[in-house]
């Protein structure tokens, strides 16, 4: 790493007109146009250039609607250094003000209006003071922009909604119970989930059953494993390793572990003894 060491104190944040840059822990900054009148269209951009020519810092840029999340690599995770790479992304993040971003692909996407996948057609065409057609009519006439993925697949947050249609929140929600084939629940998905649900329970059934045929004394040591198991995949699907500090809370819980463990079959010999 060639960051040079400063004697700076950190700071809590740094902004400018339109931009914040806040440090979030050791290990991420979070770039914030919350300020700015088009904040997504800055976000797609930095974003874009993170994703074409990272800082040697960044492992990885999480995109939301008006922020922008920028993890840190594990070798450069330092209170020394974050301040420095705030100031960075403070400079990219007022540079993607004002700027266009790159256009994406155009999707057409079906739509049904029937009754079980719009329970509340009537409900919004009587607010409105229009018929169904005219609802369909001005809701297909528009072009979305996909603004963030939501946390399931298929589930993207849009904008770009004809004002006419501009409605307040119910009272209470409605819950609409429904499957998506091609997206949501495809066979490999299923696939996977089932086999983490047979796995998991194959584990837990053979952890059970390993107390009957041995001390608990015995079997905790194997119990630190998934320590090991957890530092390994880690390292190897996420490149990510924990830094000392953890390693020395791991070392410790360890120790304590065996050390009890050793010091209980020490009394149970000496009592047999006696």
């Amino acid at each position: 790493m060639t960051n040079k060491q400063t004697s700076e104190p950190l700071p809590e944040s740094t902004s400018k007109p339109g931009v914040s840059v806040t440090p979030c822990g050791d290990d991420s900054i979070l770039i914030d146009f919350g300020n700015v009148l088009d904040a997504n269209t800055c976000v797609r951009v930095l974003w874009a250039r993170l994703m074409q020519n990272p800082p040697d810092f960044c492992l990885e840029s999480v995109a939301g609607v008006s922020t922008l999340l920028v993890v840190i690599k594990p070798q450069y995770r330092d209170w020394k250094y974050l301040s420095q790479y705030c100031k960075v992304m403070e400079q990219w993040g007022q540079q993607a003000l004002g700027q266009a971003p790159a256009s994406g692909r155009e999707i057409t996407l079906p739509i049904c209006y029937e009754t079980l996948m719009a329970p509340d057609l009537d409900r919004v065409a009587e607010f409105c003071g229009l018929s169904q057609k005219e609802i369909i009519q001005h809701h297909q006439s528009g072009v979305y922009l996909a603004e963030l993925i939501g946390f399931m697949p298929g589930f993207a947050y849009l904008s770009g909604v004809d004002p006419t249609l501009n409605v307040p929140r119910l009272p209470t929600p409605i819950w609409i119970l429904f499957v998506s084939i091609d997206v949501a629940l495809n066979s490999a998905v299923i696939m996977m989930l089932c086999s983490v649900g047979i796995l998991g329970g194959l584990g837990h059934l053979l952890f059970v059953l390993a107390f009957y045929r041995a001390s608990p004394s015995t079997l905790t040591p194997f119990v630190y494993l998934q320590m090991i198991w957890a530092i390994m995949f880690g390292w190897l699907i996420f490149s990510q390793f924990p830094d000392s500090i953890a390693l020395v809370g791991m070392a410790v819980i360890v120790a304590s572990g065996l050390w009890l463990i050793l010091h209980r079959r020490r009394s149970n010999s000496e009592s047999s003894s006696k």
